[in-house]
């Protein structure tokens, strides 16, 4: 995954595992797909919500997701870019506890090509000419407004953002005992090993 050897008891393993889990739940739905992310909003209040996953790079030690420009979530990990990320795939009995740095893509390149490989259903929730969280009237109808726009006008509504992985927190709860590992990253060099769970 790096070009530094992992070192401590369990940490190649579960570098392994915890990749392959998100690789998977990116290219595939699986029970990891949906994750939490927590921010810090400008006020210091944590804030969380669901975000999809859409992209792992064990390489570089990252997972993105899509989200719209305008959102709450992206002004604040312009102010903070510290977050936090956790999925349960309840299938396999494992939650991962991920910590890193965010960072909202700018790169004109990256975004249009990660743009490009979202079906109709995707690129429509960039849709609406206001942004989220903004109050409707009563007799709004929010099904319709923007979808006659060019899809230019939906893509620039759109970001990307790339998390930094730099800690992980691997619980398996269906290993008998449960089985409970915690990783950081320093460089590329990660060290940790197992914790009581």
């Amino acid at each position: 995954m790096t070009t530094a050897q992992p070192t401590g008891p369990g940490v190649p393993a579960t570098l392994a595992a915890t990749w392959r889990t998100l690789t998977e739940a990116t290219s595939r739905r699986t029970g990891s797909t949906l994750a939490a992310l927590a921010t810090v909003d400008p006020a210091g209040a944590p804030q969380v919500r669901s975000v999809i996953l859409r992209a792992c790079d064990p390489d570089r030690g990252t997972v993105a997701f899509a989200t719209d420009v305008r959102s709450a979530k992206v002004h604040e990990l312009r102010v903070e870019p510290r977050v936090a990320v956790t999925v349960y795939d309840d299938a396999t009995g494992v939650q991962l506890r991920l910590a890193g740095r965010a960072t909202v893509v700018t790169d004109p390149e990256e975004r249009r090509r990660r743009w490009a490989g979202f079906g109709a259903h995707t690129r429509r929730a960039y849709a609406s000419p206001t942004p989220p969280g903004t109050p409707l009237a009563p007799d709004a109808a929010t099904t319709a407004a923007g979808v006659d726009e060019p899809d230019d006008a939906w893509f620039d509504r759109f970001a990307w953002v790339e998390v930094r992985v730099d800690a992980v927190d691997r619980l398996d709860v269906s290993a008998d005992p449960q089985e409970r590992v915690v990783l950081t990253r320093d460089g590329d060099a990660w060290t940790g090993g197992p914790v009581t769970p």
